[in-house]
C-alpha cells in the first residue's frame, strides 16, 4: 500500500472535530484511489494511528536536532501496545511529538528505538547544554 505522508494526513484535519483524520490509499486492488475518514476518542490515539500508517521516516541526523525537546525517565515504563517504548529509569528520549492528553512520541538516544510513552513517567530536560551533550554522545556511540 502506498500512503500519503504523515504531513498530508495531518493537513486534512477538520476544524472542531480534532480527532478526525483522512487516509488516502493511492492504489487499491481495483487500481483506484480510496479515501477513508477515521475518528478516535483521544488526540493521542489519532496521532498514534497517523504515525503507524505514515511512510517510514528517514533516519534522524542527531546533530541537527538541537532544538528538539528531550526528557529523562523518572520511572520505568512497560509497554502495553506495540507502538509504545519501554523505558528504564534515567533513559533519555528525544521527543518528536506530544499529544494534548499526556502522551509523547520519541527516540531513545541510547539505541534509536522509537515509540510512545506517558508524560507522567518523564521530566523535560531544560538545560540546553545538557541536551546538546546528550545528542553528541548518542551520535558518537552510533557512529562508533
Amino acid at each position: 500500500l502506498l500512503l500519503h505522508s504523515r504531513e498530508k494526513c495531518e493537513m486534512k484535519l477538520h476544524g472542531a472535530h480534532k480527532n478526525l483524520f483522512r487516509l488516502f490509499l493511492l492504489h487499491n486492488a481495483q487500481g483506484t484511489q480510496a479515501e477513508f475518514l477515521f475518528r478516535t476518542e483521544t488526540q493521542s490515539e489519532k496521532l498514534r494511528w497517523i504515525s503507524a500508517l505514515a511512510m517510514p521516516r528517514e533516519e534522524l541526523d542527531l546533530l541537527e536536532c538541537y532544538d528538539s525537546p528531550q526528557v529523562q525517565c523518572l520511572r520505568a515504563y512497560k509497554p502495553r501496545e506495540n507502538d509504545e517504548l519501554a523505558l528504564e529509569k534515567a533513559d533519555v528520549v528525544m521527543v518528536t511529538q506530544q499529544s494534548s492528553d499526556g502522551w509523547l512520541e520519541g527516540v531513545r538516544l541510547s539505541d534509536g528505538e522509537q515509540g510512545w510513552f506517558p508524560l507522567q513517567q518523564v521530566e523535560f530536560i531544560s538545560n540546553p547544554e545538557v541536551r546538546v551533550q546528550n545528542l553528541k554522545e548518542a551520535h558518537r556511540v552510533k557512529t562508533g
